[in-house]
């Protein structure tokens, strides 16, 4: 997909090959959910990546950690196995929709992060919900690796485009912005990261510490 509103190429061919794990897997998978392109380029790349293996391995023999890789893609999720329930941060909006790729995924507390804006960690730590009141802005700051960013609620605006719910946000160590939330209401994000964002400024680096303890 080449839209800055969609996942690159790049991270649907890990996807498709299982080798996108833990909180990157689970927002690209939420966007994946509303999106009938991108399920169609994962299910192309999936088709392509099962031919050259049959093509590259001895005598139609798959190695083991690609055919368990194979396996469960065709096996699909696992079905659930508890009747425990999402623990969601308080006080979100009653027309949220909570990703279903999220499953049983418990959240702690709004935490205060600037003046409106909080964020809320996931108990395990892979992902992070960012909550930002209505024309807000966050401090310009770079990327250490990959960040995904999948919109929930609300918009915002970066200097290359406007993200709205059901888009995701990707960004690399090339990308240097300063989002800007739009004013209908608040933006809810849903975020994970393969590096650390890097703000300019002390102020920044305040809020780098927050935001990742």
């Amino acid at each position: 997909m080449s839209s800055l509103h969609h996942p690159s190429d790049e991270t649907l061919v890990r996807l498709a090959a299982g080798m996108l794990v833990g909180g990157p897997s689970i927002v690209v998978s939420a966007h994946l959910a509303g999106c009938a392109a991108c399920r169609d380029a994962v299910g192309l790349f999936e088709a392509v990546g099962g031919v050259l293996l049959e093509q590259t391995a001895p005598s139609g023999d798959i190695p083991d950690g690609l055919a368990r890789v194979r396996a469960a893609i065709e096996r699909g999720p696992e079905p659930a196995t508890t009747q425990r329930l999402p623990r969601r941060p308080p006080n979100l909006p009653n027309d949220i929709v909570w990703p279903a790729a999220l499953g049983h995924s418990e959240f702690a507390n709004w935490r205060w992060l600037a003046p409106g804006i909080r964020v809320s960690k996931s108990i395990d730590g892979e992902l992070r919900l960012l909550r930002v009141a209505p024309g807000k802005s966050l401090l310009r700051h770079g990327h250490s690796g990959l960040e995904w960013t999948y919109i929930m609620a609300g918009s915002f605006v970066d200097g290359r485009a406007r993200f709205r719910p059901g888009d995701i946000c990707e960004v690399d160590g090339d990308i240097d912005h300063r989002p800007v939330i739009g004013d209908e209401e608040d933006c809810i994000c849903l975020i994970a990261a393969e590096g650390n964002a890097r703000p300019h400024g002390l102020i920044g680096r305040v809020h780098q510490v927050i935001f990742n303890t």
